[in-house]
């Protein structure tokens, strides 16, 4: 599918739950994509678990924006181990519909990125997400994020 095919992920969209107003920050990074046939159960509606698969392709693209892929991290044996996920769906996605991902980071610390995911269809808030990573070396060992990877998070982390 062409990037033509997509309205256009620059208008921030604005959701309220419960009176408590939901919207990327200006630093979340967008990835608009239509939901897949193969992304969906019987009855159209997305699997619950290819929420993850589709956080994931959020934090990649969070750090190709920085400038970086995961193939630079894996020639210097770094690689980012998932140790915690959630999600909370608010509405289904379907079949065919065009959503847009806006990937975040809450947090960075020198072993540790937190992000926050927020899953739209147009106006409307499908999903709200987080994942923590920890750095690991190729052996599975904790290891230190390199300082220019912290001070790139850090300048899209929200203002304390």
């Amino acid at each position: 599918m062409s990037s033509a095919d997509l309205p256009s992920p620059d208008k921030r969209p604005i959701a309220r739950i419960h009176g408590t107003e939901i919207t990327p920050s200006p630093r979340a990074v967008a990835m608009q994509f239509r939901v897949r046939f193969q992304e969906t159960d019987l009855m159209g509606i997305v699997w619950h678990g290819n929420y993850f698969s589709w956080f994931e392709s959020g934090r990649v693209e969070y750090l190709r924006q920085t400038g970086m892929t995961y193939n630079d991290l894996r020639d210097i044996g770094l690689n980012f181990a998932v140790i915690h996920s959630e999600c909370d769906y608010k509405k289904p996605a379907k079949y065919d519909e065009v959503v847009t991902l806006w990937t975040d980071i809450e947090r960075v610390t020198p072993t540790r990125i937190e992000h926050r995911y927020l899953l739209f269809r147009d106006e409307e808030l499908l999903a709200i997400g987080r994942t923590v990573v920890v750095a690991v070396d190729n052996q599975g060992r904790l290891r230190r994020i390199p300082d220019e990877m912290i001070e790139e998070c850090r300048l899209k982390e929200p203002e304390q």
